[in-house]
């Protein structure tokens, strides 16, 4: 039955044990068995690892967030915040599939060469089919820096803004990831010109409040963080003389998004 796997399938197989996963781990993102990604790893001709032979196979800047002075350092610290996910050996990021574009931004910021992987999985409520892509950034030192910076397994509840990590010339960049990576900006064009119709971000009590605070600083818009579901809460902002505020002041001049 390994003869009609999809080569594309087995690529990122060997793409990601070469990345230092393990067969256990592999096994995990594509609902396999150790012992059937050792036999399919194996039958290509791929050199297993022993349990001391752990040399990485592809490039990263594991010191990426040691000092967030930049404003792509914070505008990613923003995307991870929101959508990223801890591992005990760095981090995930994965979108959906037309979204594929972000991750090879990542990936050249982190000075990363890691596959790209793709994933398909059913939704158990709906039935329906996700497609998606992901990518892993394998580091011990990174996982320990971001848990510094206040991550967690459980971040979607705790994760407050790390703004005193974050210069306050950089916030608005960590403020633009955070809402691309939790949020919505809908808009159209008119005449040539773009218009914003609605600025929503999603996210737990501190992240919300935080992000409100953020725009009352600049524009003494008052609003209040509402309840969406259990430990969710949302804020949106679609009158025109505010959006003709906020959007500029999150993208104007902005190299990252």
């Amino acid at each position: 039955m390994f003869k009609k796997l999809d080569q594309k399938i087995v690529t990122e197989y060997i793409d990601l044990y070469n990345s230092g996963l393990s067969c256990t781990k592999i096994g995990k993102i594509y609902s396999k068995t150790r012992n059937t990604i050792k036999y399919i790893l194996n039958s290509r001709g791929v050199k297993l690892r022993t349990q001391v032979s752990t040399a990485r196979k592809y490039t990263l800047n594991e010191n990426y967030f040691e000092v967030v002075d930049s404003a792509d350092k914070a505008y990613w610290l923003g995307w991870l915040c929101t959508d990223g996910h801890l591992t005990g050996y760095g981090f995930k990021l994965e979108l959906q599939e037309r979204d594929v574009e972000i991750l090879e931004k990542l990936k050249i910021s982190f000075g990363a060469n890691n596959p790209i992987y793709y994933r398909e999985k059913v939704i158990k409520k709906s039935g329906n089919l996700s497609k998606t892509k992901a990518l892993e950034l394998h580091s011990v030192l990174l996982n320990k820096r971001l848990v510094c910076l206040g991550f967690a397994s459980n971040k979607i509840y705790t994760i407050k803004p790390p703004l005193s990590f974050i210069p306050e010339e950089f916030h608005r960049d960590f403020w633009r990831g955070s809402i691309e990576g939790d949020g919505t900006i809908t808009g159209q064009f008119c005449k040539g010109k773009y218009w914003c119709c609605k600025v929503k971000f999603t996210g737990n009590k501190f992240m919300v409040d935080g992000f409100i605070d953020f725009i009352n600083k600049h524009f003494q818009i008052q609003k209040l963080a509402k309840k969406y579901c259990s430990n969710t809460y949302e804020v949106s902002y679609h009158k025109q003389d505010q959006l003709k505020q906020i959007f500029p002041l999150l993208y104007k001049d902005a190299n990252l998004f």
